[in-house]
Order: structure tokens, then C-alpha cells, then sequence
């Protein structure tokens, strides 16, 4: 993630921000420039998901939806910090 970040913030499409109640705390933020990359390169992303998606009927759209939701929903597996690698 450090190095994703690294390369965001050397093209300055990105800010860091201590956060000023706990200075080991770091924001991230993005700049008047990272705003102006993100809406030139969304409006093609959105289109490329829709013709992607017109590949699906309506039915097999809808149970998508379903099963995305559901996976959604479990998203707090995520929360826990620790993996036990032995247990997988």
C-alpha cells in the first residue's frame, strides 16, 4: 500500500496529512490535481462497465447484485487484524 501511495503522492495526485489529534495517524487526501485525473478517467471506467455488463441479462444482473450484496455483507472479516495462516 506504502508503495502504491509513494507513486500517488510523486505525481502529486495525492496529499499526506498528519492528523492533528494523533500525529502517528495519517491522512490521505486527494489534490485539486488527483480530482481532475479521476474525472477525466471515471467517465470511460463507467462506460467500460456498462458495455461490460450488457454482456448479462437481465436476470443474471439481477442475481449479480444478489451475490455481491451478500459478499458486501460479510465485508467485516476484513476488520480482524490477525490472520492465522495454520488455520487456512
Amino acid at each position: 500500500m506504502t508503495g502504491l501511495l509513494d507513486g500517488l503522492l510523486r505525481e502529486k495526485l495525492i496529499s499526506r496529512v498528519h492528523a492533528k489529534q494523533d500525529r502517528r495517524q495519517i491522512q490521505i487526501r486527494l489534490t485539486s490535481l488527483g480530482q481532475a485525473k479521476l474525472d477525466d478517467v471515471m467517465p470511460g471506467y463507467y462506460q467500460r462497465v456498462n458495455q461490460l455488463m450488457q454482456a448479462l441479462t437481465e436476470s443474471e444482473a439481477m442475481h449479480l447484485m444478489t451475490l455481491l450484496q451478500k459478499i458486501y455483507q460479510q465485508r467485516h472479516v476484513f476488520e480482524n487484524k490477525t490472520v492465522d495462516i495454520k488455520n487456512q
